[in-house]
């Protein structure tokens, strides 16, 4: 899970860098608006595979919003937290996206519960499932890393596609962890 989430700091670092950029030179950041987004117009399940009777990872409300990555004819291709996940086209629509900005107690609890995520997840799937059954073992914790941070993101009223610019930005500058508190 770390590995994952160290090619998504790679991919936001340069915005993140360009922001700071930015702000040091005095000028006001203009808004990162996208236009490779999705907001969900109606609940829907958030599916591990466009299969149908595929596994259930959470639930996607109406006004979530997420990065689009692929396009089937009948599902949209998400990766909230890392790993493909899908959404049936019928309950989303492509949008742009402008987002907001958190306070930085915000994305700090975020990035500190995120971790506590991760290792949450680490640990459940292998009180399950022995590590030596690796592949097993590994979808179980990719499964519940996302719905635990599925949960987070609700609890603290954060856009899912805000995920990577927190993971990005807790790691540049360089915020405790479990690990690193204890």
């Amino acid at each position: 899970m770390r590995d994952v989430a160290r090619v998504v700091v790679a991919a936001s670092f340069v915005v993140v860098c360009a922001t700071a950029l930015v702000a040091q030179r005095g000028a006001a950041p203009a808004p990162l608006i996208y236009d490779k987004y999705i907001v969900v117009v109606s609940p829907v399940p958030i599916r591990a595979t466009a299969l149908p009777g595929a596994e259930v990872v959470g639930q996607a409300l109406k006004g979530d919003v997420y990065e689009l990555y692929k396009e089937t004819p009948s599902d949209y291709l998400i990766c909230p937290f890392g790993a493909d996940r899908f959404i049936r086209k019928s309950a989303a629509r492509a949008a742009p996206f402008v987002k907001s900005t958190l306070s930085e107690d915000v994305k700090r609890l975020a990035f500190l519960r995120f971790a506590q995520a991760e290792d949450r997840s680490m640990s459940e799937a292998d009180a399950r499932i022995p590590p030596t059954e690796v592949r097993r073992n590994l979808a179980l914790q990719t499964l519940l890393n996302d719905r635990f941070k599925l949960e987070i993101v609700r609890q603290l009223k954060i856009p899912p596609a805000m995920y990577d610019d927190i993971v990005a930005e807790g790691v540049t500058k360089h915020w405790p962890t479990p690990s690193k508190s204890r």
